[in-house]
């Protein structure tokens, strides 16, 4: 049976509620996470909860209830997770001005259920909304499950902390019985600053007058893909690529989502490594569309296909590629930037537009529900998969891996495969790695020359061959 992500035991160390809310609250509490404990001790065979007063994480749940549902990134654009460390994520701290770096302790602050247990040495339990998923996270432990499972188990703690709270003669049991009560209860306006990360002003410029619940489902992809762009694009580059984004929002196809289902039944198979479900994916693609290994694919003909016509959009910056949005209701856009990286050349433009196919395709129903920024603040994992989905579609792996058998001449190969598969010189090389087909390391330590940033990673994978 799979450990639940988040499992609470609490035991009172007293039968009856009597004098503070803190007295009434104090008992011993088992917390486990994807089953380990992280919260309690081991001893004699038995697991002994930590002890505490527990209305203290009642409110801490109260309070910050409305960020653990829809605060999916940091506040200040830094694009860490609150667990991350090391020290480009502390110079990036470092350098906020005193203001921001307050919002990042808040943050984190809200994020982290041991910060309910002030002044203890209790492990930090980690939760953090991505997309329709949530990651939980202790002790180097990490599940990504639904929200609604989550919310779950907190509410079975929260409630059962209010109903001894209840009989309860004082103000602070009262007021945390009231805020827990109300804990949902969230205005629309702090709803979309929390998902976007931006102030009222910005929010109203993006989406023309103020957030409402019956606009909100047209409001959200936008404002998502809004968050991602922050610390990349700055506030009129963002305004302006979401208000393209909602003037080419179309109707979801019924293709895509026909397709779309197949796909999630074959991501269920594909093993657990990004590459390996991305590669899965594309070689299951080209077999349902009957594409041979040796011929080309046309990703923005195989987004038509499914109701999808990317635009042009004009960012100021290179390390942005693609933005797509889309939802139930909303409907679907995908705005490929002219300045990107990647997609100003036709090479690299056919890489991004592949890319956004899978996440169309597989990243909806997870991770991504509404929005996805190629090069912007998107989960690390699903990127992965959809880069290794976006080289397996345009050039499978083992055709890669059978033109560099032998002695060949590099350059020479690299511009044919580069103008029959039309893909660049270094997804080409990473396709010949990924393929495990006998390479000579000559030819991989020229392929490095061809591989720009990536080079120290393709030369140690290429090492271990």
């Amino acid at each position: 049976m799979t450990p639940r992500p988040l499992d609470f035991e609490l035991k009172w160390l007293k039968p009856a509620a009597a004098g503070s809310a803190a007295e009434a609250t104090r008992g011993r509490l088992v917390l486990r996470v994807a089953g380990r404990v992280v919260w309690g001790f081991e001893s004699a065979g038995r697991t002994i909860g930590a002890e505490w007063t527990w209305v203290d994480l009642l409110e801490h749940l109260a309070r910050s209830w409305a960020a653990l549902e829809w605060e999916q990134a940091d506040p200040v654009g830094i694009g860490s997770a609150p667990w991350d460390g090391g020290s480009s994520v502390a110079g990036a701290e470092a350098s906020l001005e005193p203001d921001a770096q307050m919002a990042m302790f808040r943050f984190r602050e809200r994020h982290d259920l041991a910060t309910a247990l002030g002044g203890t040495s209790a492990p930090s339990v980690w939760i953090l909304r991505e997309g329709r998923d949530v990651v939980v996270r202790a002790l180097d432990r990490e599940r990504r499950v639904r929200w609604h499972d989550v919310a779950a188990a907190l509410e079975g703690v929260g409630d059962h902390v209010a109903a001894r709270l209840r009989t309860v003669s004082d103000p602070r049991a009262s007021e945390a019985v009231r805020a827990w009560a109300a804990r949902a209860d969230v205005a629309i306006e702090h709803r979309a600053a929390l998902v976007s990360g931006l102030g009222p002003a910005a929010i109203a410029r993006i989406v023309g007058t103020g957030p409402s619940e019956e606009s909100w489902d047209a409001t959200e992809p936008v404002l998502v893909a809004a968050r991602m762009m922050r610390g990349t694009v700055d506030l009129d580059g963002i305004v302006g690529a979401s208000r393209a984004l909602r003037a080419h929002l179309e109707p979801i196809d019924g293709a895509l989502d026909v397709l779309g289902a197949l796909a999630l039944d074959v991501l269920e198979s594909a093993g657990r490594r990004p590459y390996e479900q991305g590669a899965r994916l594309a070689s299951w693609y080209r077999d349902h569309h009957g594409v041979r290994d040796d011929a080309r694919v046309d990703p923005r003909g195989a987004l038509r296909t499914v109701g999808v016509e990317p635009f042009e959009l004009d960012l100021a910056t290179p390390r942005i590629d693609a933005i797509a949005c889309w939802g139930s209701k909303s409907g679907v856009a995908i705005g490929v930037n002219r300045n990107g990286r990647h997609a100003q050349g036709r090479n690299g433009e056919r890489t991004t537009l592949a890319h956004e196919l899978c996440h169309l395709l597989v990243d909806r129903a997870h991770a991504l529900p509404v929005a996805e920024v190629m090069g912007g603040h998107a989960p690390k994992a699903t990127e992965q998969r959809a880069n290794a989905f976006a080289a397996s579609l345009l050039l499978p792996a083992r055709v890669a891996g059978e033109a560099f058998g032998g002695t060949p001449d590099v350059p020479a190969v690299l511009d044919d495969l580069g103008y029959r598969y039309g893909v660049s010189r270094e997804v080409i090389a990473w396709q010949a790695l990924r393929s495990n087909l006998p390479i000579k390391p000559a030819t991989f330590h020229r392929l490095a020359d061809f591989v720009g940033e990536t080079a120290p990673r393709f030369r140690q994978e290429a090492s271990r061959r």
